[in-house]
């Protein structure tokens, strides 16, 4: 079985490329931490196609955080007369893991409280009514 399954944060952009049939083709690169050594991370070439690229392109930036769950394939390629190896993730599902405020701090969308006051995403809300219990 090949799968990978990580969390991560993002280096930068996804950068998309159409191939002669108009597929998309993301290519980005996920920066997850070591475990004991927080100081240290693993880079991961990730690779990402058609609608599931776009997406990623069009709600991730520098920094964001995601899980992917992911296919190991290796490679290697002649440079110059040297050998070159090659590890990619072929991402095959990824879940957002930034919460909604941040996502919208980030992208500098002011959030509409009047629709449920009492939705903070996860943050401590202040109860100013009396309740029936």
């Amino acid at each position: 079985m090949n799968v990978f399954t990580g969390i991560g944060r993002m280096t930068g952009k996804v950068e998309i490329r159409a191939t002669e049939k108009g597929e998309s083709i993301g290519r980005f690169t996920l920066a997850i931490q070591r475990d004991k050594d927080r100081e240290e991370a693993d880079f991961l070439r990730c690779v990402v196609f058609g609608k599931t690229a776009e997406i990623l392109e069009k709600h991730t930036d520098k920094g964001s955080k995601i899980g992917i769950t992911a296919r190991v394939r290796t490679g290697s390629y002649e440079k110059d007369g040297e050998k070159k190896y090659t590890t990619d993730f072929t991402v095959m599902r990824f879940d957002f893991l930034d919460n909604k405020k941040q996502i919208e701090e980030t992208e500098g969308i002011e959030e509409d409280k009047e629709k449920d006051p009492y939705v903070d995403f996860g943050s401590n809300i202040q109860i100013t009514e009396d309740l029936p219990f």
